[in-house]
């Protein structure tokens, strides 16, 4: 879950965000956080948590520990994250559009499986539009949505509303159904070219 940072590396993931222009103001948190949090820039600063956790190198250099000589300015450490986070994005929209196979979260024993809440279901839909929106215009992609799935009110409330159908679940966090969802989503609107 979401906690708060270093307010030198929040600022930073603040300014990271600036580089994306993203329709949706929580687009990012299931794409890059765990699904908890509660925007963009938490989801950033999720992202860079398990970024150097993974890699055990850190994204955002602290200031405070690098010689003089050595520190890199943050002009260039935030154009060297964005580099990093534009290609983490880039790979997730071929994974789906290239029909690469993205499973559902498998049960683990003594963990129960969740079902997203609203919020979340709102939360992924905007992720999903934002995944599907890297291989076509978000305007074709909404339309699709309103032609092709059932239920009222605009294209992120009828996704949500398909999300909810599916009655996906989850084991560690929400985040784990994104790119099953995804692909699930593509064969439903464009059946007639990804069977």
């Amino acid at each position: 879950m979401y906690s708060p940072i270093n307010p030198k590396v929040e600022a930073l993931a603040f300014m990271l965000a600036q580089h994306f222009q993203s329709p949706f103001p929580d687009g990012l948190v299931m794409r890059l956080g765990e699904g908890w949090e509660g925007n963009n820039i938490e989801a950033i600063s999720s992202w860079r948590r398990a970024h150097e956790e993974m890699t055990g190198k850190e994204l955002f250099i602290d200031e405070s520990k690098c010689d003089v000589h050595r520190e890199k300015s943050v002009t260039d450490t935030i154009e060297e994250a964005a580099n990093r986070l534009s290609q983490h994005l880039q790979d997730q929209v071929e994974q789906i559009w290239d029909r690469q196979p993205c499973p559902f979260p498998s049960p683990q024993p003594f963990m129960p499986l969740v079902k997203l809440t609203h919020t979340e279901g709102m939360k992924m839909a905007h992720a999903l539009l934002e995944i599907l929106a890297g291989g076509l215009p978000l305007t074709t992609l909404e339309h699709h949505c309103l032609m092709s799935l059932p239920g009222e009110g605009d294209a992120s409330h009828r996704l949500a509303q398909w999300i909810d159908e599916q009655a996906a679940q989850y084991v560690y966090h929400p985040s784990e159904l994104t790119l099953p969802l995804a692909h699930d989503l593509v064969s439903s609107l464009f059946n007639d070219f990804y069977p």
